[in-house]
């Protein structure tokens, strides 16, 4: 089996949906590196209501232009819906 280089996973939006993707993708490549935009650089967080497991280390990023230069393998768009096809398309 060849070798499988590492993601650049990019969460867009932290909420309740955002943390669910960042969880599962974390359980599923533990080996990725997690970056998540946020509208403010505050300290990552390590819990959330309704989760019971602790959030994955990630790096925070505070704008589009920002998150295009971690040159993300995928991106997951958990902002506010009305946002999703405009943050679409920067991609």
């Amino acid at each position: 089996m060849g070798t499988v280089n590492a993601m650049n996973i990019l969460i867009i939006g932290l909420g309740s949906i955002g943390v669910r993707h960042l969880i599962n993708f974390h359980a599923l490549r533990p080996d990725a590196k997690f970056f998540a935009l946020r509208q403010t650089a505050s300290e990552p967080i390590k819990s959330h209501p309704g989760f019971d497991q602790a959030i994955p280390n990630y790096q925070t990023i505070t704008s589009l232009q920002q998150a295009k230069t971690v040159n993300p393998s995928l991106v997951v768009i958990a902002n506010p819906s009305s946002l999703h096809a405009q943050t679409a398309l920067f991609f």
